[in-house]
């Protein structure tokens, strides 16, 4: 056989005797993978496929090893990895597994059914008690069977030889070194007098010992471990493979230290010179030199003896001069260089590693505030969370899936969690706001509160004791008025409208003296109005912003038609100035993104006050509104927007030069003009049209939501809600905590926005509600909106 053909035979791919394909199989076939993801070589070939690092091609494994002996790269990596391991954890079967537990048909659920399950309970008298009838179980609670596979799956973990931290942490060495192989060792266990399959250890093996063959596709088919000249193929159903960074390589992964090499490299170098610089300079540089009028010749006695001086010199060397020679020590003017440079490759290795420098791991820097802490801490808990999602799923997969099949045979199985912090970094947390409220580097508000509150996985809070008489906790009252005094520690800021007698004050709420006990109603109460406002104006701010700069720049585009054409000799081309036509998409594109978020804000703040009605959460493909209503509202409204906006830009500057022809203004006042036009009345108009359309895609958004026929016999009314405060309009506060039926033809002309800024919003209000149809109302919207 030639060498080309041996050759040829390492890739050729063992021959497969042509198989019959049953009718209909043809088609079942095509539903596989088509397109290719690994190398040939390796897919066809009969050797594995080496680890891709580069680094471990010319270092070895050893150098992530290596890595980790250094400080900075051992605090950063542990930190990060404990802040997701050191979490507690508990079980839960998915929403859609809690509505089929109880399910009576295999029909496709409807929330209408899931609704019509859970019937309200009142209250009884406790003499009562025993002849009440037993209350049908609800929809969405545990069964006995997945009761006991809950149990089981928690006395899995119970029972494991060692702790389950160590062997998270073992699992979770996939990020300084791209992956980690983990074997799952058996055990029998015992639960409710039972026998079952649980897990004596999970152990972890040498990463570096392994070695994969992937197909084509990229999955692997064959696995072998390499350790000491001996090796093995493995069954990979044996073992948890967890991959970090799976997106550059499906098999190996990626070390998170890899981005941190360079840095590690150039600090380990820096500390070395240190070192050098420390033992060379720390007792000083001597220098030697004649006085004036002395001359000293290379080659003489004198010089000779000088040279062997320096030469020999040593710290703790005492020197006798001849005459005619003066001696210096000279020190370097700074000698923090190596120290900085350190603390810049510190920052950078923790920010390859996505820890911010704020959080006190890496050197902090001379500034920085509080905001900028905040925003890093809400990113670095965002890296955390995915790479706990990612950590869940795979034990999910790799462990406790394979548990429920060999235990229970069919599915489903419950779901590993884990909580989102530790106690101990929510009592952290906590201190530190006090901390900041304390020293008034924050304000505490209610929106601060609702945030601290999702945080640390508190309840809801409840009614505020912004009442007549002192609250327990010390609030000052004052005299005069009887209310809460504003500025004191626990008490909102006081709203621009002077708290009237038996008023309340909710976020950016005020309930009126007369209305208190509907507002406190449920309905009302699951509102988050502050979290509400607070983030959509700072959409509107983020939009405004946008649509802004897109004017100036329209507007800088008809100044440069005015400059060139000779409008004073042609005043016919007054009628050809129009916004051109990037800059009304660069509008209309601005608007749609906002509302976008507006819609989203909405629909995610309508969904979870339903399930808060609900007292638990709903499946992922429930309540979701459909593309295509808010698709058609984002393009109507932002098309009508941008046309809006450019149709009055050009009639203002129109005006102007029909009023520069008659009044016969230079030039350069002309362009003034439209200039003071663009800052007096074009953009503060393109501000109000932002903010009336957020308020109304917020609303939108949660109206489809209310009024969807997924709604219907659960959700019977809304609400209208108003915030009262000095901005309050005529037709809002007259509006204000009216309710009527959800289909009522009253919200054909009174969904909000009813007018230019306007910030109310509707209400779902429930079965589980009281409530009563109010009076038609009796004052009309602005004109132009209300559906006219």
């Amino acid at each position: 056989m030639s060498i080309g053909s041996t050759i040829r035979s390492w890739f050729a791919a063992p021959a497969k005797p042509a198989a019959e394909l049953p009718d209909g199989a043809q088609a079942r076939a095509t539903l596989g993978e088509t397109g290719w993801s690994e190398s040939l070589v390796y897919a066809k070939s009969k050797w594995p496929k080496y680890n891709p690092d580069e680094l471990i091609g010319l270092k070895g494994a050893r150098i992530y090893r290596k890595m980790m002996t250094d400080e900075q790269v051992k605090a950063v990596v542990r930190f990060k990895r404990d802040a997701i391991t050191g979490r507690k954890w508990y079980f839960e079967f998915d929403a859609k597994d809690l509505l089929s537990a109880n399910a009576e048909e295999t029909a496709p659920k409807k929330l209408r059914a899931r609704f019509d399950a859970m019937p309200i309970i009142e209250e009884q008298p406790a003499e009562e008690a025993e002849e009440a009838p037993v209350a049908p179980k609800e929809a969405g609670t545990l069964s006995e069977e997945q009761e006991l596979r809950i149990r089981v799956f928690e006395q899995v973990i119970e029972q494991m030889d060692g702790s389950f931290f160590d062997a998270l942490n073992a699992i979770m060495t996939a990020v300084p070194y791209g992956f980690s192989m983990t074997e799952k060792v058996y055990k029998d266990i015992e639960v409710d007098g039972k026998t079952w399959i649980g897990i004596k250890r999970l152990a972890l093996k040498p990463f570096d010992t392994f070695l994969f063959s992937p197909d084509e596709y990229g999955n692997i088919s064959k696995a072998v471990q390499r350790f000491e000249g001996h090796e093995q193929v493995i069954d990979m159903e044996r073992f948890i493979h967890y991959v970090q960074n799976a997106d550059v390589d499906a098999q190996y992964g990626q070390s998170e230290l890899r981005e941190a090499y360079r840095a590690w490299f150039s600090k380990d170098i820096a500390i070395r010179f240190w070192n050098i610089f420390l033992e060379r300079y720390a007792s000083g540089f001597l220098k030697i030199q004649p006085v004036a009028g002395v001359k000293i010749t290379s080659g003489s006695a004198e010089h000779t003896a000088l040279v062997n001086l320096l030469t020999n010199l040593g710290p703790k060397t005492g020197v006798l001069l001849p005459s005619g020679v003066e001696a210096e020590l000279v020190y370097p003017a700074t000698t923090d260089a190596y120290e900085k440079a350190i603390a810049s490759h510190d920052k950078a290795i923790a920010k390859a590693l996505l820890v911010p420098n704020l959080m006190g791991i890496s050197e902090q820097g001379q500034t920085g505030s509080y905001s900028q802490s905040q925003t890093q801490l809400e990113a670095f808990m965002w890296t955390l969370e995915a790479e706990a999602n990612r950590l869940e799923e795979a034990l999910n997969e790799r462990l406790f899936r394979p548990l429920g099949e060999m235990n229970f045979g069919a599915g489903p199985y419950p779901r590993f969690r884990f909580k989102p912090l530790s106690e101990a970094m929510k009592m952290q947390i906590i201190k530190t706001w006090f901390e900041l409220v304390k020293a008034s580097a924050v304000t505490s508000t209610d929106a601060d509160e609702k945030h601290i509150r999702e945080l640390l996985d508190f309840p809801e809070a409840g009614e505020p004791l912004n009442t007549l008489a002192p609250s327990a906790a010390g609030a000052a009252i004052d005299p005069a008025t009887g209310n809460p005094m504003p500025g004191k520690p626990g008490v909102p800021p006081a709203p621009k409208k002077p708290i009237g007698e038996g008023e309340t004050v909710i976020g950016t709420k005020r309930i009126r003296a007369e209305h208190k006990a509907t507002f406190l109603a449920r309905a009302v109460k699951r509102v988050d109005f502050a979290v509400i406002d607070n983030r959509g104006t700072k959409i509107i701010a983020r939009t405004s912003a946008k649509v802004h700069e897109a004017l100036r720049a329209g507007v800088d585009a008809i100044k440069e038609f005015v400059r060139t054409e000779d409008l004073f000799a042609n005043p016919d081309k007054i009628s050809d100035i129009a916004m051109p036509a990037r800059v009304l998409t660069r509008v209309r594109k601005a608007c749609e993104a906002g509302l976008k978020e507006a819609w989203d804000l909405g629909s995610a703040h309508a969904r979870r006050e339903l399930e808060k009605a609900q007292s638990t959460r709903f499946a992922a493909d429930e309540l979701r509104l459909t593309d295509a209503a808010a698709q058609k509202f984002l393009e109507s409204r932002s098309y009508s927007i941008a046309g809006d906006l450019a149709d009055g830009a050009r009639k203002k500057v129109t005006t102007i030069l029909y009023n520069g022809i008659k009044g016969g203004w230079a030039l350069d006042e002309i362009l003034d003009r439209i200039e003071e036009e663009l800052g007096a009345t074009v953009l503060p108009h393109a501000s109000t049209a932002v903010r009336t359309a957020v308020f109304e895609a917020i609303n939108e958004a949660r109206y489809e939501l209310f009024a969807s026929p997924e709604m219907s016999g659960f959700i019977e009314a809304l609400e209208f809600s108003a915030i009262l405060d000095g901005r309050t309009t005529e037709i809002c506060e007259h509006m204000d905590e009216r309710v009527y039926p959800v289909n009522d033809k009253v919200w054909e002309s009174y969904t909000p926005p009813l007018h230019f800024n306007c910030r109310s919003l509707l209400v779902a209000v429930t079965v589980r509600d009281t409530w009563e149809r109010s009076d038609d109302p009796s004052i009309k919207p602005m004109e132009g909106f209300g559906g006219a």
